[in-house]
């Protein structure tokens, strides 16, 4: 019995080849990519360059630590969205947890690789934008589920 070709968009393989976007998967991916650049060539359908390669890996690494969750996004979002607001829950500060602390992804270096990678990709978050008179607005829509992107009290000009 004859065995079946199988193929896709991302990879197809024979009897004696497998090929994952256009590349050799023993000759030019295994021993070659690192999981970071491999993940690139899943999501994008090429290699990355060293320079995105080194960026993307950062990135890689940070969710790793800390997941994909929306705390985790939105805080290595906020400098670039907006810059001038105060991320924080006030939940946190109204039942004693009176703490506000800083960037929490790791060493300032991952920090500085993830901005740079989000510049270089266009990466920029989704807010909506509510004056502080309108803080109790944004707090209640925020809390119903109902925001559609990020909810953001902008507190000056």
């Amino acid at each position: 019995m004859a065995r079946k070709q199988v193929r896709s968009n991302i990879a197809w393989s024979t009897v004696d080849r497998i090929v994952v976007h256009g590349k050799d998967l023993p000759g030019e991916i295994l021993g070659h990519l690192n999981l970071g650049d491999m993940a690139f060539l899943e999501l994008t359908g090429r290699t990355p360059t060293a320079r995105e390669s080194k960026l993307f890996n950062a990135m890689v690494v940070t969710l790793v630590e800390h997941g994909i969750t929306p705390n985790a996004l939105a805080t290595r979002l906020t400098y670039l969205g907006a810059p001038e607001s105060l991320q924080t829950n006030p939940v946190f500060l109204i039942s004693g947890r009176r703490a506000i602390k800083g960037w929490y992804s790791g060493l300032s270096i991952d920090s500085e690789d993830t901005l740079a990678f989000s510049v270089l990709t266009g990466v920029r978050s989704m807010n909506e934008v509510y004056p502080l008179e309108r803080a109790a607005d944004a707090y209640e829509r925020m809390m119903s589920g109902k925001a559609r992107f990020r909810v953001v009290i902008q507190t000056g000009a």
